[in-house]
């Protein structure tokens, strides 16, 4: 993500301005279509995404820029969770700001700390989540720090005072997509305990894919752990389910990743120095 050339080809792909990345923008060259130049549009700009992670070189694109688009978007992550925002911090230390807050937040609701949540009802809560997972997808780590532990507080709430599978089987998928940020953020001891409520959530909705995603999510922690006998046990095991078999297209794409995932070789095994090479 320091590639300047790199970073031109996401924002062409997103169709995103180029200084949503910290980049100057291209030369202006009219548009042609049907052998006619075309005038400028007046598009409505978009939030720039954030980026969790080390900033790494600034290849000279407007670096200024970057850090006040960082500070910008810890700001807001900051002022949603009432956290003071220190001033003078470098484009890393808002960026670690911004991480650290999003893993606190969950932390904190996953311990049942804080402010006790209102209890929504189930399609806004299932919306919510759907927003959630787009803001995943987007690296729109501020909005998803605000939004993700309210889902799990609100899914809490909503599992304690009802008898059916669904509530259960949201919150699987909000701990699901919790665990895959605490992965993405190598926070593991947060990742075992959100990956181990969403099976045993997936179990109780008796929900199979979610049962085989989370199955997949432990084999990812228990390689990063170095434990990779285990995590190819717990992936195979996950894929030769007959439940998962039955499960028509969706159920055979979960068995896919569960096979890449045990594919993954070792560190020793991809260097070629384990006891059998």
């Amino acid at each position: 993500m320091t590639d300047v050339d790199v970073l031109r080809c996401f924002a062409d792909a997103l169709e995103l301005p180029h200084q949503a990345f910290g980049l100057a923008p291209p030369a202006l060259r009219p548009e042609v279509r049907d052998g006619q130049p075309i005038g400028a549009t007046s598009a409505s700009p978009r939030m720039p995404a954030s980026r969790v992670g080390r900033c790494g070189r600034e290849d000279g694109e407007d670096p200024v820029r970057r850090r006040k688009l960082l500070a910008g978007l810890a700001a807001t992550a900051a002022s949603a969770a009432g956290t003071p925002l220190l001033d003078g911090g470098t484009a890393q230390a808002d960026e670690a700001l911004l991480g650290n807050l999003l893993v606190a937040r969950l932390r904190d609701a996953m311990l049942g700390l804080g402010p006790a949540p209102t209890i929504p009802p189930a399609e806004k809560l299932s919306a919510d989540f759907t927003r959630a997972l787009a803001d995943f997808d987007a690296c729109r780590y501020a909005a998803l720090a605000v939004r993700l532990p309210r889902l799990i507080r609100s899914g809490h709430a909503l599992t304690a005072n009802s008898d059916e599978t669904a509530p259960y089987a949201l919150l699987a998928k909000s701990y699901l997509l919790a665990t895959r940020m605490l992965v993405k953020r190598d926070e593991q001891q947060l990742g075992w305990m959100a990956a181990d409520r969403a099976r045993q959530l997936a179990k109780t909705a008796q929900d199979v894919l979610a049962v085989a995603e989370s199955a997949r999510q432990l084999a990812v922690l228990a390689r990063k752990a170095g434990w990779h006998s285990e995590a190819l046990s717990i992936a195979l095991s996950a894929a030769d389910h007959p439940d998962l078999r039955k499960a028509g297209r969706p159920g055979a794409a979960v068995r896919g990743l569960l096979v890449q995932s045990a594919s993954t070789p070792s560190p020793a095994e991809a260097t070629g120095t384990g006891c059998g090479n």
